[in-house]
């Protein structure tokens, strides 16, 4: 899934560019948007969505020498899709800089007896006997932007984040007792961004991140994401707008005793405010 994201990607940067820079004087750099493009003249965005996303979800923990098994959060323990939160701010400068904050706040809870046994903090649950299950993720972004390239129609850049996963997950069965765990993940990333606007009061924007942290240095740990969003945004002022669009977010950890796997995918509905 990944080459073929990163490929069309490439291809729309490619196909886009010479329209974002196509204006009465395209020989020279513009280092300002057209006053006429609504929703880019601002130093502070914040912004909130509502993301319909899936449960597929699995994480293992090892404990007490036992080797833990990897558990799926909707296919063992019975969770299902969800719509959750996902909070923005975005700290712009100087036009070409912005610092932006992200966060995912992601809950659940839920009773189910899993088909086979599950082996976590060292602790095995048996098949059929049900289990009360929390699982909790705070994914953060935190990251920098510079776009180095801007015309009356857009503009394209380049982003460095970190994508930093906090996670605690809970099992509890009668039979058996409470084992619980937690992990936290920071893994680097690049990535870039182009946005264009096909009328003054419509931007189409799209993004794309990732990286393959192998561990070692800074943190002993290993982990990959891949991050796709695309959006519209429909500003009826500079300082008002609403999103649409559609978000896929892959990462993979692994830790000491813990390892996970998480996806998130699915559209979204949110608004902007700016100052």
């Amino acid at each position: 899934m990944r080459k073929p994201a990163t490929r069309l990607y490439a291809i729309g940067v490619a196909l886009l560019f010479p329209l974002l820079m196509s204006s009465p004087a395209a020989a020279q750099f513009q280092p300002r948007l057209n006053q006429n493009a609504l929703g880019e003249n601002y130093h502070v965005e914040i912004g909130a969505a509502i993301w319909d996303t899936s449960a597929d979800m699995s994480f293992s923990n090892t404990g007490l020498g036992l080797p833990g098994t990897t558990i799926n959060l909707q296919n063992d323990l019975g969770a299902r899709d969800q719509k959750f939160p996902a909070f923005d701010l975005i700290l712009r400068p100087a036009t070409k800089h912005k610092f932006r904050i992200e966060l995912v706040p992601i809950h659940y809870s839920q009773t189910a007896a899993p088909q086979s046994s599950l082996t976590f903090g060292g602790q095995t649950y048996l098949t059929g006997v049900p289990i009360t299950s929390t699982f909790h993720w705070k994914a953060w972004r935190f990251g920098y932007e510079y776009d180095f390239a801007s015309g009356p129609r857009g503009f394209m850049g380049f982003i460095l984040d970190v994508k930093y996963t906090d996670t605690d997950a809970s099992l509890a069965s009668a039979t058996v007792g409470t084992r619980s765990a937690s992990a936290r993940a920071p893994v680097p990333g690049l990535g870039a961004i182009l946005r264009v606007y096909p009328a003054s009061h419509l931007a189409l924007t799209g993004e794309i991140s990732g990286f393959k942290w192998p561990g070692g240095w800074i943190w002993s740990g290993s982990g990959d994401f891949l991050d796709v969003d695309t959006y519209a945004t429909l500003n009826f002022v500079n300082a008002f707008g609403v999103e649409f669009g559609f978000r896929s977010f892959d990462v993979n950890y692994s830790v000491t005793n813990s390892a996970g796997n998480f996806t998130l995918k699915g559209p979204y509905l949110g608004a902007v405010l700016r100052f």
